[in-house]
């Protein structure tokens, strides 16, 4: 081969060895230019300069991730999910791409998908603290509580020593107070609400304005009836995030516990148009429908709850009231024994239900209830005054003394009221000699 002819090869080659590496450096510089703008919330300028970079290099695996960002930020699900699934193509250990995938499949609700990706972030990289966080929220989800508290500690104790990575949470960012949250709610739900109002404390002492954890401090207040401080907490939760729904059906609860029956109905609207799902707040509404005497429009909100959630034994309960209150003792009387199946421990379903049986005439199986009810409660008073009306219907007087006395004994405070009863229900008696 003649000299000048290898020389001109060599030109050509060195030309386009020159091209491919300024391509490769321009690539890098469009995706480093797009992560700068990512991180000061430009993201029509980051996504520009992500296309830049992958229409350059398509094997920049980091650039599709974060423009896969930007689309889940947008609620662009599918181009998200598009562009994780390239960068993986490039990458296949890349944990990154494998927890933000996670989070689009778990925004579809495909719960194994996400699963299944939370543990290939976690398998290639066991320091990633959201995707430890994000597995726990599914196993809590699916009422694996232990397994839910686990990665809530995992996550928590690598929030606070990782700090470098972009990615990943640092003792100041507001996903370590998301993990104490939703340990402090697996804490809840264990039984133990000491440990979850230590957990949603501490979440507010990371990160102050960080309205779920107000809101579930709020409802733990309640629940230990702390009625102010509830309040307290769910007001600054609601001013915080107005779209709240978990917030207006607590705030809800606290009115409705404070006789402000029209303010909780206002707060139950809200969360039911915020969150159309939420079986609690369609049933929380019914009550206060129920309590204003509006029957078929807390029956219609009953029906809706169960509908959602047909194992939510309080719905159930609320609807068994709601039928025996319309005179509907056979639907009561179903609706208090598929509570009961779910929740034996319901001692005022069984002393419902046995009024509810009563109603229908079996006073035996009454009676058989409000057993099973003082069983569960010794101190339920309004067991004793109506298991003794049961037992003065069938003649039983000195039976039904004991139990008068017994209620009286608990609550003297209810012997107008078990007068009262004590009359019509010798009145009714009279009435049918």
């Amino acid at each position: 081969m003649k000299p000048n002819l290898i020389n001109a090869i060599f030109y050509l080659l060195t030309l386009a060895w020159l091209s491919e590496a300024q391509a490769q450096t321009s690539a890098e510089e469009f995706y480093e230019r797009g992560f700068m703008r990512h991180a000061r919330g430009d993201l029509d300028g980051a996504k520009a300069d992500y296309d830049r970079a992958v229409a350059i290099n398509p094997q920049l695996a980091l650039a599709w991730n974060n423009r896969g960002n930007i689309h889940l930020r947008r609620g662009e699900l599918d181009q998200a999910l598009a562009d994780y699934n390239r960068a993986l193509r490039v990458n296949s250990r890349l944990a990154v791409a494998y927890y933000n995938r996670g989070i689009v499949w778990q925004r579809k609700e495909e719960l194994d998908r996400a699963l299944g990706d939370y543990d290939q972030a976690i398998k290639f990289d066991p320091r990633l603290a959201g995707a430890w966080n994000n597995r726990g929220s599914i196993r809590y989800q699916r009422g694996d509580l232990d397994g839910a508290i686990a990665d809530y500690n995992r996550a928590i104790a690598l929030a606070g020593k990782v700090k470098a990575d972009p990615y990943r949470v640092s003792v100041n960012d507001p996903d370590l107070a998301e993990a104490y949250n939703n340990r402090g709610m697996a804490r809840r739900d264990k039984g133990d609400p000491r440990g979850a109002m230590a957990d949603y404390a501490r979440a507010l002492e990371i990160n102050p304005r960080h309205a779920p954890s107000l809101t579930n401090r709020g409802e733990a207040r309640l629940t230990a009836g702390d009625l102010d401080g509830a309040r307290a907490d769910l007001d600054q939760a609601l001013a915080l995030d107005p779209r709240l729904a978990s917030a207006w059906n607590n705030r809800g609860m606290v009115r409705f516990d404070k006789g402000d029956r029209d303010g909780a109905l206002a707060d139950f609207d809200r969360a039911v148009a915020l969150n159309p799902r939420s079986a609690q707040s369609w049933s929380n509404r019914g009550s206060v429908w129920q309590s204003k005497g509006e029957t078929a429009k807390a029956l219609a909100d009953f029906d809706r709850a169960i509908t959602l959630n047909p194992k939510y034994h309080e719905a159930l309960y609320n609807r068994g009231n709601a039928r025996y209150e319309a005179g509907d003792f056979k639907g009561a009387v179903a609706d208090f024994t598929r509570a009961l199946e779910l929740n034996p421990q319901l001692a005022m379903a069984f002393n419902n239900r046995a009024n509810a049986k009563r109603g229908l005439g079996d006073t035996a199986g009454a009676i058989a209830d409000f057993d099973r009810a003082l069983a569960l409660d010794p101190r339920l008073t309004l067991a004793y005054a109506n298991r003794g009306l049961t037992r003065l219907i069938q003649g039983q007087e000195a039976e039904a003394q004991r139990d008068f006395d017994q209620c009286l004994k608990l609550d003297a405070s209810m012997k107008p009221e078990l007068e009262a009863m004590i009359r019509e229900a010798r009145r009714q008696m009279a009435g049918k000699k």
